[in-house]
């Protein structure tokens, strides 16, 4: 029989450490086999445990997704408050952690949110891992990894699509299903991307502008869908005119931004640069390497730049402005075969 457990010191009654110290007395006491009812006690104990743990995850999980659907839900729902604005200068982490800082709860329901929805898949890969990746597996995994990112939003999406074309990082199954996300992202809905084009324009209805617009999207991506149009013939001044641009446009891509997009991919961002340092600690220690502080901060450089050009793809002025300064560099190098878009700039909006 082995020698009874040290009991531990008191503490006052009611005290967690106290609780938990008891506990941990009992399950050696039941592990060696000294008693039945200790067992039981120590299951319930855990089970109670496990619950008070789970609960409040699933509680912020669940929160944060009521919130999405009520965006959803409505035609037209109010711009999230944000730490900076789109654009290649707007992004700032030190921003960003001052407005997390202050609402704290914002990121543990969305850490909680992922570590939910990620559950199952991170068990599935463990599996995998520890069977040694059987190639049968694969395919399965690429698919439920496309709907992971479509189900986690417009950061993971593209952080997916990055990696589409990377086969020198992921596998060829994980690439193949990945590309979809290029321009098939489930869209956000035609009645709110068409109350948000009403807003934007400033008419009552869209027949004002257009005589034709298709009911749904004929792509979507991370940030935002398009929709084929027709104009109203009218004079509508193209930001890259002159004498050989060509005549009046009639046939345009409407391409409407995402509500709250920005709001999502700062959170995001946010959330990776706090979590890219366990990132780097545990792969480094999976690969037996030891962690210096150099591999930090080039790994937070990395998610910085990334994010300093995602952030620059939300604002559609400045995508404007460079497909506008783009179409005169070609034509004033001779280069007319080489086209890109004509923008409208009187209909050119922050989402339109």
């Amino acid at each position: 029989t082995p020698p009874a457990p040290p009991t531990p010191p008191p503490l006052p009654d009611g005290d967690l450490l106290h609780l938990a110290a008891r506990l941990f007395a009992d399950a050696e006491r039941a592990i060696a086999g000294a008693d039945a009812a200790n067992y039981a006690t120590v299951v319930a104990a855990s089970a109670a445990a496990t619950v008070a743990v789970a609960l409040p995850s699933l509680f912020l999980a669940n929160g944060a997704e009521r919130k999405r659907r009520a965006r959803l839900a409505v035609d037209l729902p109010e711009e999230p408050e944000t730490p900076y604005g789109g654009g290649a200068d707007a992004y700032s982490p030190e921003a960003a952690d001052a407005f997390y800082g202050a609402r704290p709860f914002l990121v543990l329901e969305r850490l909680a949110w992922l570590t939910q929805a990620t559950f199952a898949f991170n068990i599935k890969l463990l599996l995998d891992y520890a069977r040694g990746w059987p190639a049968e597996n694969e395919p399965e995994r690429a698919k439920e990894c496309l709907a992971l990112c479509e189900e986690l939003g417009p950061t993971f999406i593209k952080l997916g699509q990055a990696l589409s074309i990377r086969t020198d990082l992921i596998s060829e199954a994980y690439a193949l299903e990945l590309r979809k996300l290029q321009d098939a992202v489930p869209p956000f809905a035609d009645a709110q991307a068409m109350a948000l084009l009403r807003r934007d324009l400033g008419v009552a209805d869209l027949s004002e502008v257009f005589e034709d617009l298709t009911p749904g999207p004929i792509a979507s991506a991370s940030i935002g869908q398009v929709y084929k149009g027709r104009l109203k013939p009218g004079a509508y001044a193209c930001a890259n005119d002159d004498a050989t641009a060509g005549g009046a446009i009639a046939d345009v891509a409407v391409k409407i931004r995402r509500p709250g997009v920005l709001a999502d991919i700062a959170l995001d961002l946010h959330v990776l640069r706090l979590l890219t340092p366990l990132q780097v600690r545990v792969s480094n220690a999976v690969n037996k390497v030891k962690t210096a502080p150099e591999d930090i901060d080039t790994a937070l450089a990395l998610v910085d730049e990334w994010g300093r050009g995602f952030v620059n793809e939300v604002d559609y002025v400045a995508e404007a402005r460079n497909t506008a300064e783009f179409a005169d560099a070609m034509r004033k190098r001779g280069l007319g075969a080489v086209v890109s878009p004509r923008v409208v700039g009187d209909l050119l909006r922050p989402n339109v």
